[in-house]
């Protein structure tokens, strides 16, 4: 055959122990072309809060992706409108205010179209939120390491944190650093008596196997974790985990003390929250002469409560009140007879919360109206005509009394009358 240059048969042979020479006159070249389909739905979102901010994360495109829609609703299961795009699996919604609650999906995008939307996670937002990142610099809604006495700043670490059993867990930065040894951080300027929110945030990216590190912490000189051991809590190395708890501001102050039993203690990061004030509970409503007494459950560390009325159990619902100190309120003067429903929400600092379970009552007049008895006679038949209320009648004015019927207004009822005496009345309430 013809080939490149022309060369001959010996030059193709030549230094070969084998012919070398193939001839070829088919050749098919394949090129790998990705499906034309939009990504799969994103997996993994999860939120963490920081002051009037949120910060969402979700796990990287599998199928595809070269870009993110970021949508948020005001209440569960939509509708969602698009609040921002990214080309990574982060995103910070600056647009949020503080008491508020928000529910958010994210869709991912390509040239071929958009995915459907991931799960819905949902964020509720408090007054006050403050978080450090141990030994590292700002991330996110963490702050650079700061108001700590004692312990050494680690040299951070690339290895990836694995977050998947963490609700609301940190940046993969706030894992990847530390502050070791025994050492205390101490939250100050805040309000006192007041009960805050405390995650502890723990990655164990140095040992491998429980056992190796191991110690105790305390807020407030109250021991909350013993024998502490990272790999034990979270179920493997590199594995992040998050410890909660109550914390009272005494004086104004939380301070979390880390004490070292084995190796070294050590802390990620920290947050501390105000979470949004819960409802009331225990609602309770007693109905008066043209009022309704309510009353309910006091919600530790309240401010005020809000009290709010409507004409159904499901609401709408008007407020009638606000800055009630006390668990609580008379509602007056109302129209007696018509049932009216009731709802109380807490406030704190400035947060409101939703409403409680509703009550209903009516108001009822504690003046009872004059009723008279009627008793005549037509065509030989006895009748006692009465306006409202319940019959009765008795052989003596001491009774005892039996009822007889209760009709409309303006009725009347045959009865037989005996040559004893008979006595008749009407029971109106």
């Amino acid at each position: 055959g013809s080939y490149l240059g022309y060369p001959t048969d010996t030059q193709i042979n030549s230094g070969t122990v084998f012919p070398g020479e193939m001839q070829v006159d088919y050749v098919r070249v394949y090129d790998d072309v990705p499906v034309a389909a939009p990504p799969n739905a994103p997996a993994g979102l999860a939120i963490g809060q920081g002051q009037a901010q949120t910060f969402l994360t979700w796990d990287a495109s599998a199928s595809g992706a070269t870009g993110y829609d970021v949508k948020r609703a005001s209440s569960p299961g939509g509708p969602y409108s698009v609040i921002g795009t990214t080309a990574t699996n982060a995103y910070t919604d600056s647009t949020v205010t503080t008491c508020s609650s928000y529910y958010y999906v994210v869709s991912a995008t390509n040239s071929f179209g958009e995915s459907t939307n991931s799960p819905e996670a949902a964020a509720t937002l408090g007054a006050y939120v403050l978080a450090f990142n141990s030994g590292g610099s700002a991330a996110a809604q963490f702050g650079a390491d700061a108001n700590f006495v004692g312990g050494t700043q680690a040299a951070p670490v690339t290895t990836t944190v694995d977050t998947s059993g963490v609700l609301s867990p940190a940046p993969q930065a706030v894992y990847q650093t530390e502050r070791y040894g025994n050492f205390t951080y101490i939250f100050t300027n805040l309000i006192a008596n007041l009960n805050y929110k405390l995650r502890l945030h723990f990655a164990e990216t140095y040992w491998t196997s429980v056992g190796q590190r191991q110690f105790n912490v305390f807020i407030n000189g109250v021991q909350v974790l013993t024998n502490f051991d990272i790999v034990a809590a979270a179920g493997a190395p590199n594995k992040a985990v998050v410890e909660e708890f109550n914390a009272t501001a005494a004086s104004g102050q939380i301070a979390v003390q880390y004490v070292t039993v084995t190796d070294n203690a050590k802390s990620s990061g920290l947050e501390l929250l105000l979470p949004r004030v819960v409802a009331p509970s225990g609602l309770s409503a007693s109905p008066g002469d043209a009022q309704v007494s309510l009353s309910w459950t006091a919600v530790p560390n309240a401010t005020t409560y809000n009290v709010k009325r409507g004409a159904a159990s499901s609401g709408p619902f008007s407020t009638i009140a606000t800055g009630v100190g006390a668990a609580n309120y008379v509602d007056t003067p109302l129209t007696n007879g018509q049932t009216d429903y009731y709802v109380i929400s807490t406030v704190r600092l400035g947060c409101e919360s939703t409403n409680s379970l509703s009550v209903s009552a009516t108001p009822v007049s504690s003046v009872v109206p004059p009723v008279s008895v009627s008793l005549f006679r037509s065509n030989n038949n006895y009748y006692v005509a009465w306006p409202t209320g319940i019959l009765q009648s008795a052989g003596s004015l001491l009774g005892p009394w039996s009822d007889l019927g209760q009709t409309a207004a303006g009725s009347n009822m045959n009865v037989s009358v005996g040559s004893t005496n008979q006595f008749f009345r009407v029971k109106v309430r």
